[in-house]
């Protein structure tokens, strides 16, 4: 497929906002930006790739009422659970332990909703990227009555020792801010730092059958409670998400043989449900070398349509380097022969399909498992496999998301980087760039690849020279991807991107911070926090991101609060602080801001403290005093009504008082409030 860049094509992508509302895309083309109505987040996933993931677990930063209900509707209490329960409530700390596939995770998510009655739905995903400029475990990052989840299910023992040396301040920090915090232990671990207090709760496996009417019942299937214990002895090893899946395939053919009852439901959905490794081994070692190839890219290719099948296993034999068939093409069998022989069929419009997708999903699993010296050349195939001309852009999301899911069982994050950053320079891919990133983000938070993708992230967003292309993708991958459930992790890389040279990266980054925090109250306060020691380096474009995120309508609002963040002390403190390092450029960076909060002064009831904030910016520095004393004085004297003229002029005197007092002028010039 030819390379050259058609006219007007769009060259990155970046992120806009309706309000406060993260919902448009922006292309641009070398130096212009156009913005483009649509939603970002369905405009690479489509709704067909988004259906694979079923299967695999997720997890969320925030969940909205209707979510968060739908999953306690469908949560069943796994044994000790009442235990993890009490003790969280005593001891605001408790470490899970438990088999794999129990349903660890989803267990400490209600454990930590359910500690108190009147926090909201939202936690923070913990990690241990510090090294990397996010919080890791710093106790100063702990908030009042925060809900914490640090998951360590996936982590060796090196990391536990590493996570033992930084925790006892962080608990520290958890108990005097009342916070939680819940430890997911990775099984058969007992502890991560010996000789220190651990609350421990074994929870056990919740009760399959009760696991699985729930989310039958969130499908509106009507069953027969002994026709479900049938199925108990089956289910007694199946990892919870597999029981997710197996009630969404009896949906499935309920919705597709309403006749056939219940019982013939599941026996059509039992795929969901068998491990197929054994068969797809015995399968893979009766094939010759040029059938595993075949077999290889017909499970990559599931449902895809067969001449894209059979350009794939040619391009992946030339990869490995396998020697060309030297028989004349009409002496080889055909291609539906071929097929045949290892067990696949075409449709009548020549469309691939094994007898279960478990199976196809076995197929790849088995190959990236068992050959991980092909590992590299693997990715690379897969980069061949999606310039085919016959796959579609749904084909095309499909291909992207299978071989997602094989690069974070594998914990090779870093081929999901690289196949996004050559995507990102190829004419109309940029979605599959993002969707490469994405999908590793997705999957296990505190997975290997997850965490490699982010680093990987954190690296290009450190380049300010970084190409416009990437950029711009790496800003809505923070936006739609990271901060669903990292959002303190995202906003760390979108102030790095708001200092890319491309002036238009740099403003999306800045819209894109704004966007995820005008909701979010927590990261509100420890993003301000940290804009407070980053602005002391003296760079502008920190300066111009602080601006940005500090509207005061949103610093006055108390939403469901008792009271706005202005209100708290240490806010306050550190809002001065960020704005004295602000008023060190002139005006024309921050007198829209200005304006803002002054304006804002004298209509809020908590407006006043923006005042007392301003003042204490200027430290009582003669230079600061005089440019903020002169910018507010022209505009308490702009041609405006008479009533809003008094109010400019209250405000500005009150300012003035205030600036006054902070160069200890007050005293000697008599003057009181």
């Amino acid at each position: 497929m030819s390379q050259e860049k058609p006219p007007g094509a769009p060259r990155y992508l970046g992120l806009d906002t309706a309000e406060s509302a993260v919902g448009a895309v922006v292309t641009g083309h070398d130096q212009t930006v156009h913005a483009v109505q649509g939603d970002v987040f369905h405009l690479y996933f489509s709704a067909e790739a988004e259906a694979e993931n079923v299967s695999r677990p997720r997890s969320s930063f925030r969940h909205s009422t209707a979510e968060l209900e739908q999953l306690r509707k469908n949560f069943v209490e796994p044994p000790f659970f009442t235990e993890a329960v009490k003790t969280l409530r005593k001891c605001g700390l408790v470490f899970l332990q438990g088999a794999s596939g129990s349903g660890r995770r989803t267990a400490a998510m209600m454990l930590l909703w359910q500690r108190f009655d009147d926090q909201d739905t939202k936690y923070r995903l913990l990690t241990l990227d510090q090294e990397v400029g996010d919080c890791g475990l710093d106790p100063e990052s702990v908030l009042h009555r925060e809900l914490l989840l640090l998951d360590l299910s996936s982590k060796d023992a090196g990391d536990l020792e590493r996570t033992g040396n930084q925790f006892s301040t962080f608990h520290a920090a958890v108990e005097e801010k009342g916070a939680a915090l819940v430890v997911v232990l990775p099984t058969g671990a007992s502890r991560i730092q010996s000789g220190s207090f651990q609350p421990i709760v074994n929870i056990g496996r919740p009760d399959p059958i009760a696991v699985l009417r729930n989310h039958l019942r969130e499908h509106g299937i009507r069953f027969d409670s002994q026709q479900l214990r049938k199925l108990d002895a089956e289910l007694t090893t199946v990892p919870m998400h597999r029981l997710r899946l197996f009630a969404l395939r009896v949906a499935e053919m309920g919705r597709d043989f309403p006749s056939s009852g219940f019982v013939r439901w599941t026996e059509l959905a039992r795929d969901a449900l068998i491990d197929y490794s054994a068969a797809v081994a015995e399968r893979v070692g009766a094939c010759a070398p040029a059938q595993r190839a075949l077999l290889l890219a017909s499970a990559l290719l599931d449902g895809m349509h067969a001449d894209a099948v059979h350009a794939a296993r040619d391009r992946l034999l030339s990869r490995l380097d396998f020697p060309e068939d030297e028989r004349h093409v009409l002496e080889r069998e055909g291609l539906d022969e071929a097929l045949r022989q290892v067990g696949v069929n075409c449709d009548a419009t020549r469309h691939l399909r094994f007898d279960s997708p478990q199976y196809s999903a076995a197929v790849l699993d088995h190959f990236w498992a068992n050959y991980p010296e092909l590992r590299e050349r693997l990715r690379d195939w897969i980069d061949d496999c999606m310039w085919c001309p016959a796959l579609t852009e749904a084909d095309r999301d499909h291909l992207v998301y299978r071989f997602a899911i094989q690069a974070c069982r594998t914990g090779r994050g870093l081929d999901l980087c690289e196949l996004a950053e050559r995507w990102s320079r190829r004419v109309g891919s940029q979605r599959w760039a993002f969707a490469a990133l994405a999908s590793a983000l997705r999957e296990t938070d505190a997975s290997t690849a997850a965490t490699q993708v982010r680093r990987k992230i954190y690296e290009w967003a450190s380049n300010p020279a970084l190409r416009a292309d990437l950029a711009g993708i790496l800003v809505v991958v923070c936006v739609r991807a990271m901060a669903n459930a990292q959002a303190d992790q995202a906003l760390v890389r979108l102030r790095l991107l708001a200092q890319n040279s491309n002036a238009e990266v740099a403003q999306q980054a800045r819209k894109g911070a704004s966007a995820l925090l005008s909701s979010g109250l927590s990261e509100y306060r420890r993003f301000i926090w940290r804009m407070s020691l980053w602005l002391t380096r003296g760079k502008r474009t920190d300066a111009d991101l602080f601006l940005v995120i500090s509207e005061a309508a949103q610093i006055l609002d108390t939403g469901s609060r008792r009271r706005p963040l202005i209100g708290s002390a240490t806010i306050r403190r550190q809002l001065a602080r960020c704005w004295r390092a602000s008023l060190n450029f002139d005006d024309s960076v921050w007198g829209e801001r200005l304006r803002d909060w002054v304006t804002m002064a004298g209509t809020s009831p908590s407006g006043i403290q923006l005042l007392d904030v301003l003042a204490e910016a200027t430290g009582g520095e003669l230079s600061r005093v005089a440019r903020v004393h002169v910018f507010t004085r022209d505009w308490a004297r702009q041609e405006v009504n008479t009533d809003e003229r008094n109010l400019r002029r209250r405000t500005f005197d009150a300012l003035s008082i205030r600036m006054d007092r902070a160069q200890e002028l007050d005293i000697l010039n008599g003057e009181s409030e």
